[in-house]
């Protein structure tokens, strides 16, 4: 009896594993991470409204691609990976040494950009600048 409990839970474990082991994740490397940054609007995120407040922002290179993505926290809890797009610089000169974050509205859409700038004194990603667009309601 005891002996039947095991193979079935173990054939479960196998065929629960076995499901998943077609799910591949994309490993992503961390570029940087802003913490305590003011957003001062309510977020659409997953169809959900995210009160305005602090949160945290990291910025993540896919270690196969050259895709860049922004994972949003909010008092530690993960609330969305967002694909951003890469935005090449027309100077180089001119680039921060250290990562910079810049905010601004666009109001036509009732979107907040964030653009990151990875600096030119970045030890593994050096200037890399990209753009993510968050909806948000007012």
């Amino acid at each position: 009896m005891r002996l039947k409990r095991v193979c079935a839970s173990l054939v479960l474990v196998l065929a629960a594993a076995s499901a998943f082991a077609d799910l591949e994740v994309p490993k992503m490397d961390s570029i940087y991470r802003f913490r305590g940054i003011k957003i001062p609007m309510n977020l659409k995120i997953k169809d959900v409204i995210v009160e305005s407040g602090t949160f945290d922002l990291e910025f993540l290179k896919a270690a196969d691609s050259e895709d860049l993505y922004l994972k949003l926290f909010k008092k530690g809890d993960v609330l969305d990976v967002i694909k951003g797009e890469e935005w090449a610089y027309s100077n180089t000169e001119a680039v921060s040494g250290k990562p910079t974050l810049k905010m601004a509205r666009d109001t036509g859409n009732n979107t907040l950009i964030l653009t990151f700038e990875s600096g030119k004194d970045h030890r593994i990603f050096p200037l890399i600048r990209a753009k993510f667009s968050i909806p948000y309601s007012e």
